[in-house]
């Protein structure tokens, strides 16, 4: 996931003008409330993920609030992808499966 949420950073880093010296961005920076990332950046980043990572993010999946940070993006393409995350011993719930 380190590689996935590394490659979602330098895009936003890149797209949206973020500079190398912003100290506030981080992985776990919410990336909407934080000014980062505008409803049309949002729009982006969806057809990113699924582009870079071949996976088909739902709609409603990009608004989730575990979904709102770089780590959080990582953390749902790795669910898309079916690769089970750990969190605190507890499997993380996968998005869009029954």
């Amino acid at each position: 996931m380190d590689d996935v949420a590394k490659t979602i950073g330098v895009f936003i880093r890149r797209r949206f003008n973020v500079r190398d010296d912003d100290t506030q961005f981080t992985h776990d920076v919410h990336l909407w409330d934080s000014g980062y990332v505008d409803s049309l950046g949002v729009a982006e980043i969806l057809g990113f993920l699924e582009r870079q990572f071949e996976v088909r993010v739902p709609g409603d999946a990009m608004f989730r609030d575990d979904c709102t940070s770089v780590n959080g993006l990582a953390r749902l393409v790795s669910e898309l992808r079916g690769e089970p995350e750990l969190s605190g011993g507890t499997e993380i719930p996968r998005v869009g499966v029954s």
